[in-house]
């Protein structure tokens, strides 16, 4: 009988070489390290978008803080928030371990002074970038479609600069707009009832 850490890395594996067939290869990523040496405004295009596009979802407070639900609006989306930054992609990593693009082909990782920084951890799925900016994005598409929406393209743009930038793949990015879409949902339809209608 195989034991169960065996059967457990043996799922681990499968379910990696299962996601490996719609990520970028290794070819993919080493051209757009060299796009990202060579061209300054390829750079500074995407490492704005995967560093630095969480300016927009200030903006977006700002403009949503003259609502009259400004505040129902505020805490719904800082439950999501840590919902999906804090817990989901937490619980998942500490069961799967997917080691980031730049570690697996070893290459270094364009970070920020700030943000994105290099790690050691194997913590690649989902994207924590995308998962809490979609479950934010929703969240707002809730109160002012047009605001959510604009969020959302924040976020998918983000998701492609991490992408180029090798801090993820593809299915990480996927996976963080599906989960993230999840929480939001599930925070104002859940969140709404129990906190601002007399649910509790």
């Amino acid at each position: 009988m195989v034991p169960f850490s065996a059967r457990s890395v043996n799922s681990d594996c499968l379910f990696s070489t299962s996601l490996m067939l719609f990520d970028p290869t290794e070819v993919q990523y080493r051209r757009w390290q060299t796009q990202l040496q060579q061209h300054n405004l390829f750079r500074l295009w995407w490492q704005f978008w995967s560093n630095y596009a969480f300016v927009f979802f200030v903006l977006a407070a700002v403009l949503l803080w003259q609502q009259r639900n400004a505040y129902e609006i505020l805490v719904l989306v800082s439950i999501s928030f840590v919902a999906a930054r804090g817990l989901l992609t937490t619980l998942i990593n500490i069961w799967y371990h997917r080691v980031r693009p730049y570690q697996r082909f070893n290459f270094t990782p364009i970070t920020s002074r700030f943000f994105s920084l290099q790690t050691k951890l194997h913590n690649s799925f989902p994207s924590r970038h995308t998962t809490a900016f979609t479950s934010i994005a929703v969240v707002v598409w809730f109160f002012n479609p047009v605001v959510g929406l604009l969020l959302l393209i924040a976020t998918l743009m983000t998701g492609v600069g991490r992408v180029i930038l090798g801090f993820h793949y593809t299915t990480d990015i996927a996976a963080g707009v599906v989960f993230g879409t999840i929480l939001g949902i599930a925070t104002v339809l859940i969140g709404t009832g129990l906190l601002f209608t007399g649910g509790m």
